[in-house]
């Protein structure tokens, strides 16, 4: 994992700024443009094509260089021996195991924690490896409660893995290991951000009337606005923070370009300020704390369901990673609340349900008793030992 970061960083990173902000962010957007103008296309067609088409393949495209070095890491690891971590021999850990990897960090959820930790938190070093924290203390929080439900009770299993022969990987084994994942995510997780993305810029720029409008009247800002009440407990409950959470289904990294066009695509002095007016920086947390927590993009999610091979259990785990987040923000921002002294018994309920909640579900809740098939297999098996 240590060659993966450094390979991200020079080569992944450097390719994903190469083809957002050169190719897809300049060279095909203005060649484009020119284009359909000499072909006088109406205005609405060419925002579609040059905002939506394009910026949706630009931003499928933009993942691909870091996968691509992820791919290849994974496929020496693999190719090699050493990788053994997809043969957890008991079913329920490795299914937790899957719920609960999405809680740490990933590369995409840099740009929102730099956004917080740089715009809220400006001299304060501990705000940003707080965020790494938090997803380590989820990941274990998560594991001690998940284990006493009924989904993923069970005594735990003997951590017992048998030694791989170990080789030099094939060269040809490793082209071909990232050739066929890297055009699998091109085709599948691919084609979900690309037809969202046009989707997006539908919603951004029509109204229900089907008419084109500014932002600020768009549909997105309407939907943003329903959803909005659900997110007035953990403090950043208007429609551009919202329409931010709701993108970022689509890649954390929408999260911060949401935002900026939200408030007009200012400069970014002057759109530090106007995020230091919206919002207070306990809520700017709190939606920092969602985002981590909350469901992954849909690349991720569509890895989850691969994994599992059961849209149910891909759904468990989205339900849970959501609650989980939603918990958790509403906690930050409310406690803050309590601890600037200026709240009333509405904030202290929330703070104690939450306290509660957590409570219950590591110290309280007890273990559920396994299924009675397991229980005489274990009858059977100590039989048979004696």
């Amino acid at each position: 994992w240590v060659v993966y970061y450094l390979s991200i960083q020079v080569i992944g990173t450097a390719g994903s700024d190469w083809l957002n902000d050169v190719l897809f962010g300049k060279y095909v957007p203005n060649f484009t443009e020119e284009l359909l103008r000499s072909w006088h296309v109406a205005p609405f067609m060419q925002g579609l094509i040059i905002d939506g088409i394009i910026g949706g393949v630009g931003a499928v495209l933009g993942f691909l260089p870091q996968i691509m070095m992820l791919f290849l890491c994974l496929g020496i690891l693999e190719d090699c021996g050493y990788m053994a971590t997809r043969t957890i021999e008991a079913e329920k850990d490795r299914k937790m195991t899957i719920m609960l990897t999405t809680f740490m960090p990933c590369s995409a959820k840099l740009t929102v924690i730099a956004l917080i930790a740089g715009t809220f938190f400006k001299g304060q070093s501990l705000a940003a490896p707080a965020a790494y924290f938090l997803g380590i203390i989820a990941v274990i929080g998560s594991g001690i409660y998940l284990k006493k439900t009924a989904l993923f009770a069970g005594d735990p299993q003997p951590f017992v893995m048998e030694l791989p022969a170990y080789h030099l990987p094939k060269l040809d084994n490793i082209v071909r290991y990232v050739w066929l994942k890297s055009k699998g995510f091109v085709q599948k997780a691919g084609t979900i951000i690309f037809a969202s993305m046009v989707v997006i810029w539908f919603l951004s720029n029509f109204n229900f009337r089907l008419e084109q409008v500014p932002e600020e009247e768009s549909m997105l800002k309407g939907l943003g606005s329903l959803l909005a009440p659900v997110f007035v407990p953990l403090g950043f409950g208007d429609w551009r923070a919202v329409s931010a959470v709701l993108t970022g289904l689509i890649a954390k990294e929408n999260c911060v370009a949401t935002l900026q066009v939200a408030f007009g695509n200012p400069p970014q002095a002057r759109f530090d300020q106007l995020l230091i007016a919206a919002y207070t920086p306990m809520a700017a947390y709190a939606f920092l704390a969602f985002n981590l927590l909350c469901a992954p993009c849909f690349a991720a999610i569509g890895a989850m369901h691969k994994e599992y091979g059961d849209a149910s259990w891909t759904w468990r785990a989205i339900g849970y990673q959501t609650f989980l987040a939603y918990l958790v923000a509403m906690l930050i921002y409310q406690s803050s609340v309590l601890a600037s002294g200026n709240y009333s018994i509405y904030n202290v309920v929330l703070v104690l349900l939450g306290i509660t909640l957590i409570v219950y579900g590591l110290f309280i809740k007890k273990s559920k008793p396994q299924p009675l098939e397991q229980a005489i297999e274990m009858r059977d098996s100590e039989w048979s030992q004696r």
